[in-house]
């Protein structure tokens, strides 16, 4: 299926293990357009570095964040981008359609256990970096929101009936 001729950016946003990967590459691949994965971005600039991405600086997330915008302001066709907070990252662009990808915490954290083979307590696991990212959102985010995301909830549902709701929420 191609994307009509006119240009969309959609911005699926939501916690980890949520399914955002997942559905914004199957989502890329229905509409034939591009993805940019904000997560991979951040883990290729750590290993440049040395480094793991909890331990990289405010301003090496905010230099990512502020890639992603040009990426999305210079894109010529429609594009996906997936990121846990952008929401936040894109709140003044209202350009963009945001979709906020959700679960519940015992799927999340069975995805989680299954990424880590099940070597420790994924809920644990889970609750810590749910709690890094509050951390992290409230230091670069403060005091910005944007309303107007519909949300999916991947909990029951297979990516492709996900890609569908999209779809059909947007109209494609």
């Amino acid at each position: 299926m191609r994307v009509p001729t006119d240009k969309v950016i959609i911005a699926l946003f939501g916690p980890t293990c949520s399914g955002k990967t997942s559905i914004s590459k199957a989502l890329a691949r229905k509409l034939d357009v591009p993805v940019r994965h904000c997560g991979e971005v951040l883990k290729a600039k750590a290993a440049e570095l040395g480094k793991n991405v909890c331990d990289l600086t405010d301003d090496k997330h905010r230099a990512v964040d502020a890639e992603t915008r040009e990426v999305i302001a210079g894109a010529s066709t429609s594009l996906v981008v997936e990121g846990r907070f952008l929401s936040f990252v894109l709140a003044d662009d209202v350009q963009v359609a945001l979709i906020e990808i959700y679960c519940s915490d015992l799927i999340r954290a069975a995805r989680l256990a299954s990424r880590m083979g099940g070597k420790e307590d994924s809920i644990a696991a889970l609750r810590l970096r749910d709690a890094e990212d509050t951390v992290l959102r409230s230091r670069l985010f403060q005091g910005k929101t944007r309303s107007g995301a519909f949300r999916v909830d991947t909990t029951e549902r297979t990516i492709e009936e996900c890609v569908e709701q999209i779809v059909t929420q947007l109209g494609r």
